[in-house]
């Protein structure tokens, strides 16, 4: 079993020292059996696995006589990582004390690989590398139950660059897509640690800032977006210049939820475009009304329409002092 099984078998000690390895495993980790006997067998370990071991999975091993399943990473000569699962049991003598291991490695380095793709394609934006929608709302949540408890402020601020669809039609998507990348990594250069940039579709951008002193940080953050994002952009042979407008919604005021703030954050959005594009604005409730006003209105139009109850008539203007 240990010259031709294709997985990875070791036996260690009570003092955790390798008694012996299998071909495979020092095929694998590319080492010579004589390298290996008598060391430790978390010397070949990284330093996350070497923790997880000597602190909770081996004193259980010792004290249980088993373990199944354990996600390690192995460490190869040529330092390279590697992902396994390791499952042990143990042998014991007369008395019932451990005198060694019998356990097996599988590498698992291609499955985990496979995963952290999956979870990338899940989690975040193909583009630009950004959180996705999913990602994002996940953090916005986790931002404001700890604003919650501690008594703070979260702010989102909605940014959507200004007359994107122009280049993207003139130059063709290649360049938009280019543009995007750009303005990501601008926004990333932007953002403190801990506050989340993310691309929510098209050119539409959130950001979420939390741990906030007070309502200027978010205004010397949009500020400090609004110039980087100025900044000129090379497009292949021509440079082009951009500008976004940003909405600002505030936790508590301005909505206690995920979907209420990025709502807000939308409208506030619209109306910094309304006020001439190139510059931030803060929501308000006189903004909601203005916006559900509005959208009364177009519904309202839109069944006078499909009930024929739009008419002309003659109404002329008259000038009093002429007749």
């Amino acid at each position: 079993l240990y010259e031709r099984t294709p997985v990875m078998l070791h036996s260690i000690d009570a003092e955790g020292r390798l008694l012996t390895v299998s071909q495979f495993w020092l095929e694998t980790l590319g080492y010579r059996q004589s390298e290996v006997l008598g060391r430790r067998l978390t010397e070949f370990m990284s330093e996350p696995s070497r923790q997880l071991a000597e602190h909770t999975v081996l004193p259980e091993f010792f004290r249980a006589g088993a373990v199944r399943y354990i996600p390690y990473q192995f460490v190869k000569k040529n330092n390279e990582i590697i992902d396994v699962l390791l499952s042990a049991v143990a042998e014991r003598d007369s008395q019932g004390r451990i005198v060694r291991s019998l356990a097996v490695a599988v590498d698992v380095t291609e499955h985990r690989q496979a995963e952290r793709e999956i979870q990338k394609l899940a989690y975040f934006d193909t583009l630009t590398g950004l959180p996705n929608r999913v990602l994002f709302r996940d953090r916005l949540t986790q931002s404001l139950a700890h604003a919650r408890r501690e008594g703070g402020k979260v702010e989102v601020l909605f940014l959507d660059l200004d007359q994107f669809k122009g280049i993207n039609d003139s130059l063709g998507h290649a360049a938009g897509d280019l543009l995007l990348k750009t303005v990501s990594h601008r926004l990333r250069e932007c953002a403190r640690e801990g506050d989340t940039v993310s691309r929510f579709g098209g050119d539409e951008f959130v950001v979420v800032l939390s741990s906030l002193n007070s309502p200027s940080e978010s205004t010397a953050f949009a500020k400090r977006m609004l110039e980087t994002l100025s900044r000129p952009m090379k497009l292949g042979e021509r440079e082009f210049f951009t500008t976004a407008s940003i909405g600002i919604a505030v936790y508590p005021e301005d909505g206690g939820d995920a979907d209420t703030l990025l709502r807000n954050a939308d409208i506030a959005m619209y109306a910094a475009k309304e006020k001439g594009r190139n510059t931030y604005q803060f929501f308000s409730e006189e903004m909601n009304t203005k916006v559900v006003e509005r959208l009364n209105l177009e519904t309202h139009l839109r069944r006078a329409m499909e009930n024929r109850e739009l008419f002309l008539l003659y109404q002329p203007q008259v000038d009093l002092a002429l007749g």
